[in-house]
């Protein structure tokens, strides 16, 4: 199965499930390219943003892991393959 470039934006509205988030994305490192944490001024909540290089099985795993914790949100968008030369 080939690699494709991706993100995926996680909304934390509860900031205690950090820890939880955190295992998750360290299961996966070995796909993990980038990582920015953005913490709200104005609200309890925190944005993580994740990119990529993964099959789409394995962008599914993960977002699917992520998607289960509670008060915790996941989109994710992948590049088409044609864009990429691996």
């Amino acid at each position: 199965m080939e690699k494709r470039i991706g993100t995926i934006i996680i909304l934390l509205r509860d900031i205690a499930q950090a820890h939880t988030v955190n295992r998750i994305l360290s299961n996966f490192s070995s796909l993990i390219i980038g990582r920015q944490g953005v913490p709200s001024r104005t609200q309890d909540i925190g944005i993580i943003s994740i990119i990529l290089e993964a099959t789409t099985d394995e962008f599914g795993a993960l977002s699917g892991q992520l998607g289960r914790i509670r008060d915790i949100h996941v989109k994710s968008a992948l590049f088409p393959a044609s864009d990429i030369n691996f």
